[in-house]
């Protein structure tokens, strides 16, 4: 367990506690120019260092339909794994629209994306709920390269004749 220290008032001291920290990237694209195949990825990063890598495949539509798919997908993992609590869970993805609109504020003006901001903003009242304190932050591609990179080598099976079976979701 670790702990954090922070100075309240003068001559005072808090301490709080965190048993967990998680870390979850994640990524999403579409093949043919960002309107077709969906290939997704995320990795979660659990306290001890141990890595769950997930890469899958599913349907056509947009790069921010991916993006959210691989948020979601992650989301449901850890609403799944976590059994320590209390718990910090950081999310980092290099989509800017899709960071701002659950975590930023940004409004949401494709109706398309709606129901997956509201699913994703759902699954973080969930693990709220369940002790696990949830933040977001947008990172650039280049420090995503793991997510990245499965998200790349599930668009290869994507867009070849041979599909992609391994860790499959659905939006």
């Amino acid at each position: 367990m670790s702990a954090q220290v922070a100075q309240a008032a003068p001559g005072v001291t808090t301490i709080w506690a965190i048993a967990a920290q998680y870390k979850l990237w994640f990524d999403g694209s579409a093949s043919e120019g960002g309107n077709g195949h969906l290939a997704c990825g995320f990795v979660v990063e659990a306290p001890d260092g141990a890595k769950h890598r997930a890469p899958f495949t599913f349907g056509t539509g947009t790069n921010n339909v991916a993006e959210y798919a691989a948020l979601l997908a992650g989301l449901r993992y850890l609403l799944e794994t976590i059994t320590i609590k209390p718990a910090w869970l950081k999310v980092y993805g290099d989509s800017m629209r899709v960071i701002n609109q659950v975590w930023g504020g940004w409004k949401v003006k494709a109706p398309h994306l709606r129901p997956l901001q509201a699913e994703a903003r759902s699954l973080l009242g969930k693990l709220a709920a369940a002790g696990v304190h949830c933040t977001g932050e947008w990172i650039r591609r280049d420090m995503n390269t793991e997510a990245d990179g499965l998200c790349r080598e599930a668009m290869k099976c994507a867009t070849s004749a041979v599909p992609y079976a391994a860790n499959e979701a659905a939006v």
